[in-house]
């Protein structure tokens, strides 16, 4: 981890934020104290039992959370990888699409999955007339009757479910 953050130093970064999900640190004092800058590097622990701080999927647009949740839970670029990617940012930006709020968060987004895959809102969510609407037609349209999409919302909400764990919220 000190070799990648020395050649960002020297490519001109100026700061460094390491989220580090194994509880422990990936770059010790000694470490950052040798690099060649004057620049900084914070440790951010992300944890599942403990929460975290840190919501790397907090306000940005539904286009650029889709794509960062993909690239989350689709790291492969060989092709098949890839179109699995696209068709969970279709899905994602699918089940987005009936949502009025912005901006839309990935709790909020996980809730809407399982809506659109059971057709019953969950305990605590709220939606405004107009969502539970979409929502409910998405899923007696499209979803009950296409088991490939079931399916897909199915794992979806299960990966969704795994990120969430990482949240601000987590461990509290």
């Amino acid at each position: 981890m000190a070799t990648i953050v020395e050649s960002l130093a020297a490519a001109g970064v100026r700061q460094v934020r390491l989220l580090d999900a194994e509880n422990g640190l990936l770059l010790g004092r000694r470490q950052a104290a040798r690099l060649p800058w004057g620049g900084r590097v914070r440790n951010i622990v992300v944890s599942r039992s403990r929460g975290s701080n840190f919501d790397a999927f907090k306000s940005v647009a539904v286009d650029d959370l889709a794509s960062l949740i993909v690239d989350v839970l689709h790291a492969g670029v060989d092709p098949a990888s890839l179109r699995e990617a696209g068709r969970v940012k279709q899905r994602l930006l699918e089940v987005a699409a009936h949502l009025d709020e912005e901006p839309k968060t990935l709790p909020r987004l996980r809730q809407a999955v399982r809506f659109a895959l059971t057709g019953q809102p969950p305990a605590g969510a709220s939606y405004t007339p107009d969502e539970e609407t979409r929502l409910l037609d998405y899923h007696n349209v499209d979803v009950r009757n296409r088991r490939d999409l079931a399916d897909s919302l199915d794992r979806l909400a299960d990966d969704l479910s795994t990120l969430a764990a990482f949240g601000p919220a987590a461990g509290k």
